[in-house]
Order: C-alpha cells, then sequence, then structure tokens
C-alpha cells in the first residue's frame, strides 16, 4: 500500500542520515537529518531527525545550527521522551554561543518541566558553571543547596557565598587553594 512505502521511504532515509553520523560524517548527516525533517514534516521521527541535526551541528562547532535544530525538536514534539534532552542542549548551545541568561532559564525549563528526568543534576553543574562566569552569585546559591564536588564549582559556589557576605567561605577557598586543586 502507499502508506506503507511512505513509511519504508521515511525509516530508510532517516536510517540513512544516521548511519552517516555514527559513521562520523557530520556534515552529510546534518545535511540529510535537515532533507529529512522537509520532506517529512511532521513525521513519526521528525523530533528525532532534528534532535540527531543538532548532534551533528554540534560536533561541527556549528551552535546556532545546532541550537535551532534543538528547539525544533523539543517545539514540534514536548511531549516526546527526547524533549527533556532536546532542551537541555539547547541551554548547552545557548551557553557555547556566550548567552549565559538565556542559557541558565532554558535549563531551568529542563527541571520544572520534566522533573522526573535524570538530566537536572547535570543542568546544576552546568547552570553552577553559567551562573559563575556571569558573576551572577545569587543565582548560584539558588541551584545549590550544598557544596559541588568539583573544584572549579566549588570556586564559584565560595565567591557566590562571599559576595553575599558569609565569611567562612573563606576557609573554605583557602584550604581549596592549599590542597593545589584550584
Amino acid at each position: 500500500s502507499p502508506g506503507t512505502s511512505m513509511a519504508a521511504a521515511e525509516q530508510s532515509d532517516f536510517d540513512r542520515a544516521m548511519a552517516a553520523y555514527e559513521e562520523g560524517d557530520f556534515a552529510s548527516a546534518a545535511t540529510q537529518f535537515e532533507a529529512y525533517t522537509e520532506t517529512y514534516p511532521g513525521g513519526a521521527l521528525s523530533a528525532e531527525a532534528h534532535f540527531w541535526r543538532g548532534e551533528a551541528e554540534a560536533a561541527q562547532g556549528a551552535w546556532n545550527r545546532a541550537a535551532r535544530a534543538y528547539l525544533a525538536s523539543f517545539s514540534g514534539s514536548p511531549e516526546a521522551p527526547r524533549a527533556p534532552e532536546s532542551l537541555y542542549r539547547l541551554g548547552t548551545s545557548l551557553q557555547e554561543l556566550g548567552q549565559s541568561d538565556e542559557a541558565c532559564l532554558t535549563l531551568g525549563e529542563v527541571e520544572r518541566r520534566y522533573p522526573d528526568s535524570p538530566l537536572p543534576n547535570d543542568i546544576r553543574q552546568l547552570a553552577n558553571v553559567a551562573y559563575g562566569k556571569a558573576e551572577k552569585w545569587d543565582a548560584l546559591l539558588a541551584v545549590n543547596s550544598n557544596e559541588p564536588s568539583a573544584t572549579a564549582r566549588q570556586c564559584y559556589y565560595y565567591q557566590a557565598k562571599l559576595a553575599n557576605g558569609d565569611d567562612s567561605a573563606l576557609q573554605a577557598a583557602a584550604d581549596i587553594w592549599a590542597s593545589g586543586q584550584s
């Protein structure tokens, strides 16, 4: 039947794009995934195709194009299983583009919209670095109820505490420095 052949062609086009991605031919994969989404708009694998186009673009450092692909993946299917990861990768792409405020807002949306997703801990770590680089100390402390485990994130954490008048952070910062980890 025509519907069956269309579904087979759609799957075949997706598989061909995925094969290019898996072979490390990211430029070809991005082009093929984009062609897929134009050929089968709203198709069963459309959100996946946008997501993988984003991954292919990110692998090439094309963060603007990656961000657009992740946004298309999320917006096209906000309830799809891939949606939390698409939104997360949109946030990381925005961070790569130097758009820290937008990145933090986007990453916060993942936790708000998908509280059962395993991504919030990763997001907290990214937000810690983004807020630290932007010197948004109150926001940094809002996402960290405890001291982070990694040294770089600890440094931002103690800077935030010092900026908010917590002098106990001086000793902790000195301990990090004395250990040679900073």
